[in-house]
């Protein structure tokens, strides 16, 4: 501004003195205007409040409370996210605020619908004040902790019957697999025996025979599986579609599996192993999801090495790989799992039909409209 000044004001000089005036009372207004952008410019604080986790292709309402933490209040305030993922499609312009007092807080809300699955972390709000009269538009970014988990997007199944494959190695386990429950649930009344803790007197059947009695409990026994996914990308030419339709169908086993109340006991990829040991059965899926969002394509010497490396006593009697094609490190697990009582259940998947001489009579091939369309049967 000075330099324009004194670059001016001699060429200006030589009019009339109004002139010279109003220039200066412009410039003056100018330099005034430049002050109070600087001295009110925004310094906001922000914190996200929202879902952690999101289905694909479903609306969220990203909610963004921002805080005041400027002793002035501000005006002419519009904010956007800066580096959001190019799959979440925003449904609604910018939100914009024409004051917020000092130390005064407001909740903005994004809406959008993420369409690709994964673990995101979120972008960095862009704050911009254009106070006052629009002449200078001053910004400042505001990073945003936290992450939004994408879950993925699949069909139910249009059938599952494991029975023939696990009947040999859970033996007369599935017969007496009872509801899901707490453990130790309630069976039924019997006479008190000496020795017994007097924490299980059944008070109301002691009243009703005359005699003490005692409550039993029965500890609810679940079929076990694991879910295996190859997710080598090297893997037979696999691709980013064959990969998502895998990871589709290992979510649908998930709730098919968990509403017949099976225990996963992990969910292993070629280079991972996510243990689901310690949920709770009411909690097992969600955490499969979750688990399945986060999955990345594994490169091709992450050949299994960490399930090969498993204590035999973590591995469950059934597991059921989910892949695109069989090599030799997918042989060399077979063999490992089946040699430690494991059995596997073979599903293919894959943009083509599977070369017969690949599938073995207990194997299951499915196309990728299959997966899209919910129309898979693993029996």
């Amino acid at each position: 501004m000075t330099v324009a000044l004194l670059v001016c004001t001699p060429a200006l000089g030589a009019f009339e003195t109004p002139l010279f005036l109003l220039f200066a009372a412009l410039l003056s207004l100018l330099m005034v205007v430049a002050w109070a952008s600087r001295w009110l410019h925004p310094q906001i604080a922000a914190h996200v409040v929202a879902a952690e986790t999101v289905p694909c292709g479903e609306a969220l309402e990203l909610n963004v409370h921002v805080t005041n933490v400027s002793t002035f209040d501000v005006y002419d305030l519009s904010f956007e996210l800066v580096d959001a993922p190019a799959s979440w499609l925003l449904e609604a312009g910018k939100p914009a605020l024409a004051r917020l007092e000092s130390r005064g807080s407001a909740k903005l809300t994004f809406a959008m619908r993420p369409t690709q699955r994964g673990v995101f972390a979120y972008p960095r709000l862009r704050v911009t004040s254009t106070f006052p009269m629009n002449l200078f538009r001053r910004w400042r970014e505001v990073p945003l902790a936290g992450e939004l988990a994408v879950l993925p997007e699949y069909r139910s199944l249009a059938a599952l019957d494991l029975s023939h494959a696990a009947a040999e190695h859970l033996g007369e386990q599935l017969a007496t697999t009872v509801a899901p429950g707490h453990s130790g649930e309630y069976f039924g009344s019997r006479e008190f025996v000496a020795g017994l803790p007097v924490r299980r007197w059944d008070y109301a059947c002691w009243a009703r025979l005359g005699q003490p009695a005692v409550r039993e409990y029965t500890e609810p026994q679940y079929p076990t599986a694991a879910i295996l996914i190859d997710t080598r990308v090297a893997q037979q030419a696999k691709s980013h579609e064959v990969l998502e339709a895998q990871i589709s169908l290992a979510a649908a086993l998930s709730e098919t599996l968990t509403q017949r109340n099976w225990r996963i006991s992990f969910v292993a990829t070629a280079g991972d192993i996510f243990d689901l040991s310690g949920a709770p059965l009411s909690r097992q899926h969600d955490e499969i999801l979750r688990a399945l969002a986060g999955i990345e394509p594994a490169d091709a010497d992450e050949a299994w090495d960490a399930l090969n490396k498993l204590d035999e006593a973590r591995l469950p009697p059934l597991g059921v790989a989910i892949v695109s094609g069989w090599d030799e490190p997918c042989q060399r697990l077979h063999d490992h799992l089946s040699v430690h009582g494991c059995h596997v259940r073979r599903v293919f998947v894959a943009p083509t039909p599977v070369v017969d001489c690949v599938l073995q009579w207990n194997d299951i091939a499915v196309s990728l409209p299959d997966v899209r369309n919910g129309s898979v049967e693993i029996q």
